[in-house]
């Protein structure tokens, strides 16, 4: 994804002005460098036409050179103007910079429309605009651009909007590099990507809006590196309606009231190596035939779900620590997820809830003949409900429990310490034990002295099948688990081997 922004934003500069030679001409397919980005931006720098604006008397200035055919505005100040270009009408550049002329954002475009307008507006054609070292201020939307406009906006804040920061709308590509977006509590949403967009963000904050951090629609991807999302009233960052995000090393979800991220209606999210922390529902939210690719993050203290699938998600779940809330993962209503070589930990109640239909692989027995105890963490996973300190568990507090016609196939899983039991399944449900699973130490002592917990509980119909051969090559354990090792009541327990 990343290569196609980078594409796209090459084939529109060299469409910018037809009478320059830019150092490199570069098409489709071709591989792109760094270097040869910043040399084709650099030599458009040096050859537009350039306008120093100083708005600190005066408070005005950008339109009227946009009018006399300026494309490279270096402002000083506050300007307190609306800039609406429609492209159907504008016949100059096809490339515009705006830039602060001072270090560190000072520089303003301030809304001078009492919030009714958007400050800076592209419509109604193709352009590329450069958003510079400036902060723009107010106005329903900060920025807000549509029809196949290539946006790029680099050391800049954006403050004060109603609706939202950065909008694209249509085909458009939006880089997006050491900004602050911040809605200030008012503003609804930080930045979009929607219509078929593309865009990426890094070394970037967005923070303080009432609804979602980011938001990505309607069949339009966005890649996202070393950024903070945090204290956004709904999700730090949502796609819905087929949209497809990426987050990648260096993001860090903080404090939002909803989840962490949220993934709907048809879209995907592939995340490695990132951080979410204090979500106030779920740290991962995946439903609505929608699917994650989830390695190495981190999740700690969400309200409810470390991870949560349902209505039809698929996930996998890859080297993944989850330390807190609830549940650490649950997926239901015919959902599936894959678990392999992670941490849950600290959950008050369940680590993996699997129901209604739904079925869950929790670890693997990849590589048999090559396979040693010692890898057992990097083949199953570690299921651990000893309590965070300051934290409690319920007494009923399970490592897994599958429900609803579910099924569960376990390899190589640590389950222990929890207060209720190690495993759980009732209403239909299907456990399939294959070897190396270590379930110990489920129990907890009640008030008058007797100890309570069980190893494995099959209630309601439900099954549990163990084949000889799994348990002849990697035999499981089951022990110290309180009253039973094994509770059967109104289920089947094949166990073989």
């Amino acid at each position: 994804m990343r290569h196609l922004t980078l594409i796209t934003l090459i084939c529109l500069l060299p469409m910018a002005s037809s009478a320059q030679s830019m150092p490199h001409t570069l098409t489709d397919g071709d591989i792109i460098y760094a270097d040869q980005i910043n040399e084709n931006f650099e030599y458009l720098l040096e050859t537009s036409k350039s306008a120093s604006i100083d708005c600190r008397s005066s408070g005005v200035g950008i339109n009227e050179a946009i009018t006399q055919g300026y494309n490279h505005f270096k402002i000083s100040g506050t300007c307190q103007e609306n800039i609406d270009i429609d492209l159907s009408n504008y016949r100059n550049n096809k490339v515009l910079f705006f830039e602060g002329a001072n270090e560190n954002a000072v520089d303003k475009i301030q809304d001078n429309s009492s919030g009714d307008d958007n400050v800076i507006n592209i419509d109604n054609g193709s352009i590329s605009v450069f958003i510079i070292n400036l902060t723009i201020s107010g106005g329903n939307r900060g920025i807000n651009v549509n029809g196949k406009t290539m946006l790029g906006v680099y050391e800049s804040r954006i403050e004060g909007y109603k609706d939202i920061g950065i909008a694209s709308w249509s085909n458009t590509v939006v880089d997006v590099k050491n900004i602050v977006v911040d809605g200030g509590n008012l503003g609804r949403l930080g930045i979009r990507i929607g219509g078929n967009s593309n865009g990426t963000i890094k070394d970037s904050t967005v923070e303080n809006n009432t609804s979602d951090g980011i938001g990505v629609y309607s069949s339009s991807d966005l890649w996202i590196g070393k950024t903070i999302l945090q204290n956004n009233g709904d999700n730090g960052i949502e796609a819905y309606n087929s949209g497809h995000i990426y987050l990648r090393e260096g993001v860090r979800l903080i404090n939002n009231n909803n989840n962490g991220v949220s993934i709907n209606k048809n879209s995907s999210v592939s995340i490695e190596n990132i951080e979410i922390t204090s979500s106030g529902n779920d740290g991962v939210s995946i439903n609505t035939n929608s699917s994650a690719s989830i390695e190495n993050i981190e999740i700690n203290s969400s309200g409810n779900n470390g991870i949560r699938l349902y209505q039809g998600a698929s996930a996998r779940i890859d080297e993944t620590l989850i330390k807190g809330g609830k549940t650490g993962i649950r997926v239901s209503n015919n959902s599936a997820v894959e678990i392999f070589g992670s941490k849950i930990t600290g959950y008050s109640r369940i680590g993996i809830e699997v129901d209604r239909n739904s079925s869950a692989g929790i670890g693997n027995d990849w590589d048999q003949d090559s396979y040693t105890l010692s890898q057992r963490a990097d083949y199953g996973n570690t299921l651990d409900g000893t309590a965070l300190s300051g934290a409690s568990v319920e007494e009923w507090q399970r490592g897994i429990q599958v429900s609803v016609s579910s099924t569960v196939k376990l390899h190589r899983n640590l389950i222990e310490n929890n207060s209720g039991g190690g495993v759980r399944a009732s209403e239909n449900s299907v456990i399939e034990l294959g070897g190396g699973n270590i379930i110990q130490d489920n129990m907890h002592t009640e008030s008058d002295g007797e100890v309570d917990g069980t190893g494995i509980e099959l209630r309601s119909g439900s099954t549990l099948e163990m084949w000889s051969y799994d348990q002849e090559r990697e035999p499981n354990t089951i022990t110290r688990n309180g009253e039973y090792a094994f509770r059967v009541e109104g289920s089947h327990l094949d166990l073989r081997g």
